[in-house]
């Protein structure tokens, strides 16, 4: 059969093996088990099976139809026989189309005889003849119908002008619309421009490309993903701002102060914003709030840790107790809700709470700017662990170390006080670095070094002329204010010279270039207070350079190695020092002033006593160490506030007026307050109040001779504390 033209039989059904490597794959992969299922062995007993299996049963059922026609036919025909029916059939089939053709040019010769005739048979036209045979149009046009002829053309004419003129509508429409629709881009295009211009970071969403989104936020902030948001068009044109997950109320943190549980301070708040601001005004409100947020997210998780700081979690607030009256109260609150009545009032403290709210703002700004720094290093992992910001360490520290400067003030001017009542050349004076701004930093940069790095107080204490001290306050977030306290002068800070190895060298060049390279840039731009500065600085290096050794180096020298880790050890410490530096101070002058008055007292006949230091340094006994003076510089309980205690044990007369009686031992005791001294004894003025001097000379001058033999110490007796009058007995031991 394959060497006939054509075949009767369909196409063939395409092998539903597979026909590519890949579908290959495809086909064993999703078998169960996969590549990993196949084993040499069975394919080898797959292939052999396949090849000693029989034919399939598609060739017995894809036979040639012929093929079964010809085995069903019993005899063979003969091919005349075929060739004849051939033939017959061909006979047939033409004459049935010349029947056809005779029958539509016997239809055709009625209307058009000339065109007929080319295709009439010759026998039909003598036997029927032409024109016998024709057809009628059953719908033939009337009268009536051909009158509707014109208004069917015109009704025609008028759809057709009606169907134009919904056109130009619908394009009108559409030219408004698109139109509109121009208008509408156009304006959110320039509002997100506007804004893009106004510094924000404006980009498509990651997960909607068609929609813009503005950043407000810090990337490294815990909220970051907070601190974006889509940038939706409403029907008009005006962007609409998606407040994400925060929502869209504005919310910001309020510091408030407390005395006594009333309100005496109270940073301010903004108004909400109005129905239809600016998106610039948008935008920053939404900064704003969710930088609230994000501070009152950090403050509460460091206020956890700063529980033996005073600091307590509220409900919804965060307290810090400043002492036990004054309280510092931190809230996160919603603007354009209903406030406290005196919420509206002015208090006397609102500058302090609105720097504080300022202070605490800039510090999370710091810590934000740091961080994006230290992202661009290359030592900077990429999944950094959460940041711990200090954020209320350093304000608790600014009160703590406010605290302590007021006190140690407080405490040294009643320290100055009691010895200038006593005529003792004493005074303190208070030093604190000035705020200035550091070249090629931002002011809130600046600001907030300042806040975290509080600067160091210094005080100048002066207890006598020769003895000066200078106390150091530098502030701690972790310990405090500890106190350093050095013998005045003390080596600059340039005069010392410690031993530095080469890297911290190098390091220390590059630190010194940059200062110097500042510093220089500062005294171009403040000659005047460059010039009064080096001046100053001259001044204190002759006065360094002349002032005569400390004697507190020797009587009682301060904690050079460490310093001294709270007040209270600093202040025993000065309260200490006074009674060593009053024996410095009068040490030489006794002795002076004990040799002038005896040689002029006794026209050089009698010696005097020689005057040593007690051994405590506290005091100028003589060598039997039984007369003599003892300095004290307790502090009151009753006031809080010290008081200079002078005893002297000395001779006097027990009768002035008889000369011939002979002299006893005394004590006596003198006393100095911040409110003064003890009377001098003049009733011409009442007031007048006795000085140092003048007690401890009197009590040298009436000390014991080389011609008296040496009494009893201080026993049993009396005293008279701060009248300048009182006797005790002897028989006890001396100092």
């Amino acid at each position: 059969m394959d060497d006939r033209p054509f075949k009767l039989q369909p196409q063939p059904v395409a092998s539903r093996g597979p026909q590519t490597i890949e579908e290959f794959i495809q086909r064993v992969n999703a078998e169960p088990g996969g590549f990993r299922a196949l084993n040499e062995a069975d394919i080898r007993k797959a292939i052999e099976e396949r090849n000693n299996a029989p034919e399939n049963d598609e060739q017995d059922d894809d036979v040639d139809m012929e093929e079964t026609s010809d085995t069903d036919d019993a005899p063979e025909k003969d091919i005349a026989t075929v060739r004849a029916e051939l033939l017959q059939s061909t006979e047939g089939a033409l004459r049935t189309s010349n029947w056809a053709l005779d029958f539509i040019s016997l239809l055709i010769s009625k209307e058009n005889p000339a065109l007929a005739s080319t295709t009439l048979n010759q026998h039909t036209r003598e036997t029927v003849g032409v024109g016998t045979l024709g057809a009628t149009v059953l719908g033939a046009p009337t009268a009536l119908t051909q009158s509707r002829i014109p208004d069917n053309k015109m009704m025609v004419i008028g759809r057709r002008l009606l169907d134009l003129d919904n056109g130009v509508d619908t394009a009108l429409a559409a030219s408004k619309r698109l139109e509109k629709e121009t208008t509408a881009e156009a304006k959110y295009w320039s509002e997100v421009h506007r804004v893009s211009q106004a510094g924000w970071r404006t980009a498509p969403l990651p997960h909607d490309q068609g929609t813009m989104s503005v950043s407000f936020g810090f990337p490294s902030a815990e909220l970051g993903a907070q601190g974006v948001a889509p940038l939706r068009r409403a029907e008009d044109g005006t962007v609409q701002l998606e407040h994400g997950k925060f929502g869209g109320g504005s919310l910001r943190t309020q510091v408030s102060i407390l005395e006594n549980d009333r309100v005496v301070g109270r940073s301010s708040l903004p108004d909400p914003l109005p129905e239809g601001a600016p998106l610039e005004d948008q935008v920053k409100d939404s900064r704003d709030t969710i930088f609230a947020q994000e501070l009152w997210h950090e403050l509460n998780k460091e206020a956890r840790t700063l529980s033996g700081r005073n600091v307590r979690l509220r409900e919804s607030s965060i307290t810090y107790a400043i002492d036990p009256t004054r309280t510092i109260s931190i809230e996160l609150v919603a603007l354009g809700e209903i406030e406290s009545l005196d919420s509206e009032e002015a208090h006397a403290q609102d500058y302090i709470a609105e720097r504080l709210n300022i202070g605490l703002s800039l510090q999370l700004t710091n810590a934000h700017r740091l961080n994006e720094q230290r992202a661009t290093e290359d030592t900077f992992p990429k999944k950094p662990p959460p940041a711990q910001y200090t954020l209320l360490a350093p304000v608790i520290s600014y009160f703590e170390h406010e605290k302590t400067v007021k006190e140690t003030m407080r405490f040294l001017i009643a320290y100055t006080s009691v010895l200038r009542s006593a005529g003792i050349d004493s005074f303190v004076e208070m030093h604190e670095d000035d705020f200035c701004l550091t070249p090629g930093h931002s002011t809130s940069e600046v600001t907030d070094t300042t806040l975290l790095d509080l600067p160091a107080a210094e005080f100048d204490l002066r207890i006598t002329p020769q003895s000066r001290l200078e106390i150091l306050l530098e502030p701690s977030f972790d310990h405090g204010t500890p106190f350093g306290i050095y013998l005045w002068p003390r080596p600059r800070p340039e005069d010392e010279e410690p031993e530095i190895k080469q890297e911290e060298e190098e390091e220390l060049d590059e630190l010194s270039k940059q200062e110097k390279f500042e510093q220089e840039q500062w005294e171009r731009d403040h000659p005047a207070e460059a010039a009064q500065l080096k001046e100053q600085e001259r001044l204190e290096k002759e006065e360094r350079a002349n002032a005569p050794p400390n004697p507190l180096a020797e009587f009682f020298p301060p904690y050079t190695e460490e310093v001294y880790q709270n007040s209270s050890a600093a202040f025993w410490y000065l309260h200490s020092a006074v009674p060593r530096a009053l024996t410095a101070h009068y040490l030489p002058i006794v002795k002076d002033f004990v040799s002038a008055s005896r040689i002029q007292q006794l026209n050089g006949e009698t010696p005097s006593p020689k005057w040593q230091v007690h051994s405590t340094k506290k005091g100028i006994v003589d060598e039997s160490d039984i007369y003599g003076v003892l300095f004290d510089f307790p502090l009151n309980p009753a006031t809080g506030f010290p008081e200079l205690h002078v005893k002297g044990v000395f001779l006097e007369d027990p009768n002035p007026n008889d000369n011939g009686e002979q002299k006893v031992k005394v004590e006596r005791e003198w006393v100095w307050t911040t409110e003064g001294g003890p009377w001098n004894g003049d009733e011409n003025n009442p007031n007048g109040i006795v000085d140092l001097d003048t007690v401890v000379k009197q009590i040298i001058l009436r000390g014991p001779t080389q011609e008296l033999p040496p009494l009893g110490g201080l026993g049993t007796g009396t005293t008279a504390p701060g009248t300048g009058t009182g006797v005790m007995g002897g028989g006890g031991p001396g100092f």
